[in-house]
């Protein structure tokens, strides 16, 4: 019989194994340092699957659907064209999506080319009476910053979002009338 004083090399590294196993998996549900990153993220993956329904609701009703940014309540909310002016969308899957503690800035790039035909501004899409930069009018109408026309068309935009704690903004864009697209690249301004 022989009297073992020790461990033996096999059982030192089993030991070491199951401790690294460990180790990741704590490491795996611990917060990352890079969260207010993905908040940004998260909100432009939530307003890009936000314009899939809203271009179905817009293709099934047949009726133009925006995209208003309401700087004061600080929300990026969906409106329909209803009764010849712009409505707030109260429709599930549409909820308002708050702005705060995020920077934003919105890029018109072109638009569609009935924005463009100012014959037809006063009768489609666009208010009568837009507000001025400086009045204050509570019950001016809602002008939306993107368009998604009853075709399914979605107007050339870029958006950027930036959550106050992060470094490097996201952008959501329009790749082509119909695709959006979320990046961390700086959109080409042309």
């Amino acid at each position: 019989m022989r009297n073992s004083r020790g461990f033996t090399l096999v059982e030192t590294l089993l030991v070491m194994a199951i401790i690294a196993i460990i180790a990741s998996a704590v490491m795996l549900t611990l917060p990352s340092s890079n969260q207010d990153d993905n908040k940004s993220r998260d909100l432009a993956l939530t307003l890009r699957y936000q314009f899939s329904v809203a271009r179905e609701y817009a293709m099934l009703t047949q009726r133009p659907v925006g995209l208003y940014a309401n700087e004061e309540e600080q929300l990026l909310e969906f409106v329909e064209w209803y009764d010849k002016q712009w409505q707030p969308l109260r429709k599930k899957g549409l909820k308002p999506q708050t702005l705060r503690d995020t920077q934003w800035h919105f890029e018109r790039n072109g638009g569609f080319a009935v924005m463009k035909n100012e014959a037809q501004q006063d009768d489609f899409l666009i208010n009568d009476e837009e507000n001025d930069e400086g009045s204050e009018d509570e019950d001016a109408p809602i002008q939306p910053q993107v368009f998604i026309l009853p075709s399914g068309e979605v107007g050339d935009f870029s958006l950027s979002l930036q959550h106050i704690d992060s470094l490097d903004p996201v952008y959501l864009e329009t790749a082509s009338p119909w695709q959006l697209t979320v990046t961390t690249e700086t959109p080409y301004e042309g």
